[in-house]
C-alpha cells in the first residue's frame, strides 16, 4: 500500500509528465508521437525532478549514471513498442 505522501508525489509526477507530453510548447511539432513521449520523459528528468538548486540539478544531469539508465530505458521501451 502506498502512503498519502508517496501517492501525492506520484500524482504530481504523472500530471507533470502528462502535461509535458500533451501541452508543452517544446512538443509543438512532435506532439502525440513516441518521440514526444521520450522528450517529455527526458525533459521531466532533466528539468522537473526535485533538486535543492540549479547546481545540484545540473550536476545530476551531467554526471548521474542512474539518470542516463532511466533515459535509456525510456528510449528502449518507446523504440520497441
Amino acid at each position: 500500500m502506498v502512503g498519502p505522501r508517496a501517492a501525492g508525489i506520484r500524482d504530481r509526477r504523472n500530471q507533470t509528465l502528462r502535461s509535458l507530453f500533451t501541452d508543452a510548447d517544446t512538443q509543438h511539432t512532435i506532439r502525440g508521437t513516441r518521440w514526444a513521449g521520450l522528450q517529455a520523459i527526458t525533459e521531466y528528468l532533466d528539468h522537473h525532478t526535485p533538486a535543492r538548486d540549479d547546481t545540484v540539478r545540473a550536476t545530476r544531469v551531467l554526471t548521474s549514471h542512474a539518470l542516463g539508465e532511466r533515459k535509456q530505458r525510456a528510449y528502449d521501451l518507446l523504440a520497441t513498442h
